[in-house]
């Protein structure tokens, strides 16, 4: 079977949404929302992926957010945003 095709497991769907619903994740959301004009959205990027299972791919300013990937699922892209309203994730590939 494709590596991309299998489903996300339960576990690391449990261990993103633990990222995302971290306090920081909204929180730095609102800082960027201050400070975008003078700081770099790489920057973000180390703080909020700050469980070492996850690797950083890059981070995006619109929606604000980070691209990481798992070794649990080999080839798999996951979106993790952040909005004025909400935090949410997709996954990519």
């Amino acid at each position: 079977m494709n590596e991309t095709k299998k489903k996300t497991t339960p576990e690391v769907e449990a261990e993103i949404e633990k990222m995302m619903l971290s306090n920081l994740f909204s929180n730095l959301y609102s800082r960027w929302q201050d400070e975008s004009e003078h700081e770099d959205i790489r920057e973000y990027g180390a703080r909020l992926v700050r469980d070492e299972r996850f690797e950083l791919v890059r981070c995006t300013k619109r929606p604000f957010g980070v691209v990481v990937t798992h070794p649990e699922m080999p080839g798999a892209e996951y979106h993790v945003t952040a909005n004025a309203r909400s935090v949410g994730w997709s996954r990519l590939k």
